[in-house]
């Protein structure tokens, strides 16, 4: 299967823009909140929450995507073999090692995006 390093960073990064966008949201109004009366002049939490989700959105819109596409389909085999390893050898495997095969045929690798 070659190295996973790259699929698995890949992996980790979809949830990553999504989450930033919520953190900063968080982080903005906690701050807004914090300052006198007084110096908020506008509706400020509300622009920060409504330009936050603005910019999650997009974010959640790609990675839904990418949890759908046939490279997220190959993560989930893996997953599975991590957590009980293909045994072919093993009385009652083949089965389960077809199923796996299987899989991974109806998921040809992903092309390699440059780092």
């Amino acid at each position: 299967m070659g190295d996973m390093d790259p699929e698995l960073r890949w992996f980790a990064s979809l949830p990553g823009e999504v989450r930033g966008c919520q953190v900063q949201r968080n982080r903005f109004i906690a701050a807004v909140d914090g300052l006198p009366r007084k110096l908020v002049l506008w509706p400020v939490k509300s622009r920060i929450r409504k330009d936050l989700h603005a910019a999650e959105r997009p974010a959640r819109k790609a990675a839904t995507a990418a949890m759908k596409s046939q490279r997220y389909a190959i993560l989930a085999v893996l997953r599975r073999w991590a957590a009980a390893p293909p045994n072919c050898a093993g009385p009652g495997q083949a089965e389960a090692c077809e199923a796996n095969h299987r899989a991974l045929q109806a998921h040809p690798e992903p092309a390699r995006r440059a780092s």
